[in-house]
């Protein structure tokens, strides 16, 4: 298992779907690039042949066509001086208006939908009110809360910030001796865990991005993996207290909670999926 395999899971779990989304919102950080929404644009098309029984070479071609920037029913519209405008998204409705060449989904791509500014967020929320179920929508946002929250509220979130996660050496020694305790005191470690619910959701965020990052290298040395955390003694006794199944659940609670500060909810809610 490694990151990109992940993804994959991910996409896969998304896109299997008996109704895929009209619109999604890729909450990236600065690994992201634009192949990451191809394969996720792959997917959904590996799907779709694979329902219509059109065969592999059809979904070949359409990969072929996306690796090499042919494939004709796929718009990407970038910033220029970090600004997207609203004749962009017109020209997206005006496109989308045409029926899809290959007689499918056609998908658009909005790298990055903070920079949208008034006009033209206003004119993609008109676009995402009146969905159609043959043109789906892919945002992606290196800073979700700047994203109105009206376009928000119509997307799919998908966090994708945390599969390149690096350590955070800021909050990485805390977030590792409070995981210690939670592990230790089981359903007693929220009384030893009180100065944790009174931090600021912006510390928060950096807390769960932290213990992702432990959990996934503590799989990683459970699934016998390289970790750069091979060496570390309490990233090793974490690993002792879990199994796979264990870990996996724990980064499953964790991406819950990914969301749901998102949302600007109450830090003591968060807090309470993963120790309660």
């Amino acid at each position: 298992m490694n990151e990109y395999d992940d993804l994959k899971k991910l996409f896969s779990t998304i896109t299997t779907k008996k109704k895929v989304g009209h619109a999604f919102l890729f909450n990236v950080d600065d690994s992201y690039d634009t192949s990451l929404a191809i394969s996720f644009i792959k997917e959904i098309l590996k799907n779709d042949v694979a329902n219509a029984d059109t065969g592999d070479s059809q979904y070949e071609k359409f990969s072929y066509q996306l690796d090499n920037n042919t494939f004709p029913d796929l718009m990407i519209i970038k910033s220029f001086d970090k600004v997207i405008k609203k004749e962009q998204i017109l020209n997206i409705k005006s496109e989308m208006k045409e029926k899809s060449i290959n007689s499918g989904k056609q998908f658009y791509i909005i790298e990055y939908a903070e920079n949208l500014n008034s006009s033209s967020a206003n004119a993609l929320l008109k676009f995402l009110e009146e969905p159609d179920d043959e043109i789906i929508a892919i945002l992606v946002t290196k800073n979700i809360n700047k994203v109105i929250s009206t376009i928000v509220s119509r997307c799919q979130i998908v966090n994708l910030n945390h599969y390149n996660r690096k350590k955070d050496e800021q909050y990485f020694e805390l977030a590792l001796k409070y995981l210690l305790i939670y592990e230790d005191k089981k359903e007693k470690a929220v009384s030893y865990l009180s100065e944790l619910y009174e931090i600021s959701s912006d510390d928060l965020k950096g807390m769960i991005n932290s213990w992702i990052y432990i959990y996934k290298n503590v799989l990683k040395l459970l699934l016998n993996k390289d970790s750069e955390e091979a060496n570390n003694e309490s990233i090793l006794a974490l690993s002792k207290k879990n199994n796979i199944e264990s870990v996996i659940d724990k980064l499953d609670k964790l991406e819950k909670m990914s969301n749901l500060i998102l949302y600007n909810v109450n830090v003591r809610i968060i807090l309470d999926e993963l120790f309660i």
